[in-house]
C-alpha cells in the first residue's frame, strides 16, 4: 500500500506527515495532490488504493496532532469508536457479526444433519442393527389383522424403531412395562463420545403428557460382540421438561468411582462395537415404554490406528 508513496519523488511540502505537523492552518491538500500530478497517481496507485492511502494518510495526521491536554469531548468521542472495532471483534462472538440469513441457514443446515450434526453409528440406514431387545407391547385397542372374521394378530413396533431416522407421533418402539434393554450393533467399531436419546414434543403428544417416555436409563458397552464382557458407561436421566433431543457424555468407565463421582473422569478412550440401552423407569406408564430414537456419537475407531 505505501510502494506508490515510496517511488513517487514529490516536494517535501506536499507530504502528509509535513502538512499535519506544520504549524499552518492549512487544510489537507497534501492528502489531495493537484490534477496532473493525482491522474498520474491513480494511474500508479489505482482508485481504491489511491483512497485507502488518502484515508490512511489523513487519519495518521489527525492523530500525530493530538495532543492530549486539548482533547475536547469530540476527540475523545473519535478516539474512542476509532479503537471499539477492533476490540469487537477480539472480544464478541463470530455469531454477532453474522446476519440474520447466514444464523437462519446454518440453523437449517444443522437441523436437516440430523438435528444435531453429529454422525450417528447406530443408524439403521448407516449400518446399525438391533441384536435383541426386550419385550414388545402389544396393544389390543390397536389395528387387527385377521383373515374372514378370525383375530390373526394385532399390529406393534418394531424394536428398529429406534434406530430409524424419522421421529413423529407413534413412530416409536412400544417396549412392554416400564423397564427393559435393546441392544444395537454399530456400524462399526467407534469410541465413544456420548449417546443421546429423543421423544417427542409434549405440545405433539396426543394425550397431552409424556409418562410412556423413558427416565432412568443406563448404557452398557460391549467392545467386540454380545458374548463380550458389557462394561457400564453411565446412569442417566431424561427429563421430558427439556429439550426434545438430550445428549448424554460418555466419561472413561475405567475411572474410579470418586473420581466419577466428582466429575473428574476424562473422555472415553476405549472402542465399543456393541452398545444396550437399558431402560430403568419411566415418568409414570405402567404398561409400557415408548422409545423413539437412540443415537450413538464419536469417532471411528480406525481412524485412531
Amino acid at each position: 500500500m505505501g510502494d506508490c508513496y515510496r517511488h513517487r519523488k514529490r516536494p517535501k511540502k506536499n507530504s502528509c506527515a509535513d502538512s499535519f505537523s506544520s504549524d499552518s492552518n492549512s487544510d489537507d491538500d497534501s492528502c489531495y495532490p493537484k490534477k496532473k500530478r493525482r491522474l498520474a497517481y491513480l494511474s500508479r496507485c489505482g482508485p481504491l488504493r489511491a483512497s485507502i492511502n488518502r484515508t490512511l494518510c489523513l487519519f495518521q495526521g489527525y492523530f500525530a496532532s493530538l495532543d492530549p491536554r486539548n482533547w475536547t469531548g469530540l476527540g475523545v468521542l473519535v478516539a474512542a469508536i476509532a479503537l471499539l472495532g477492533p476490540l469487537a471483534y477480539l472480544i464478541l462472538p463470530d455469531t454477532f457479526f453474522k446476519s440474520t440469513s447466514t444464523i437462519v441457514r446454518e440453523a437449517i443446515a444443522k437441523y436437516d444433519a440430523d438435528r444435531l450434526g453429529r454422525a450417528d453409528y447406530a443408524l439403521e440406514t448407516a449400518g446399525g442393527s438391533v441384536l435383541c431387545s426386550s419385550n414388545t407391547y402389544y396393544s389390543k385397542s390397536g389395528a387387527l389383522y385377521s383373515f374372514i372374521g378370525v383375530p390373526l394378530w394385532y399390529h406393534s413396533s418394531s424394536p428398529r424403531m429406534v434406530i430409524q431416522p424419522e421421529v413423529k407421533p407413534g413412530t416409536c418402539w412400544a417396549m412392554d412395562t416400564n423397564q427393559g434393554y435393546v441392544t444395537v450393533q454399530l456400524a462399526m467399531p467407534v469410541i465413544m463420545s456420548a449417546v443421546s436419546l429423543e421423544h417427542i414434543p409434549k405440545a405433539l403428544s396426543p394425550v397431552g403428557r409424556l409418562d410412556s417416555a423413558p427416565k432412568e436409563i443406563a448404557i452398557m458397552g460391549q467392545e467386540a460382540t454380545v458374548d463380550s464382557p458389557e462394561v457400564f458407561l453411565g446412569k442417566f436421566t431424561y427429563d421430558v421438561e427439556q429439550d426434545p433431543i438430550q445428549v448424554f457424555d460418555i466419561k472413561d468407565p475405567y475411572c474410579s468411582a470418586s473420581a466419577h463421582e466428582n466429575g473428574k473422569c476424562g473422555p472415553n478412550t476405549r472402542p465399543f462395537n456393541v452398545v444396550t440401552l437399558k431402560v430403568l423407569s419411566n415418568h409414570g406408564n405402567p404398561e409400557y415404554t415408548c422409545i423413539y430414537r437412540f443415537r450413538v456419537h464419536g469417532r471411528p475407531f480406525f481412524v485412531q490406528q
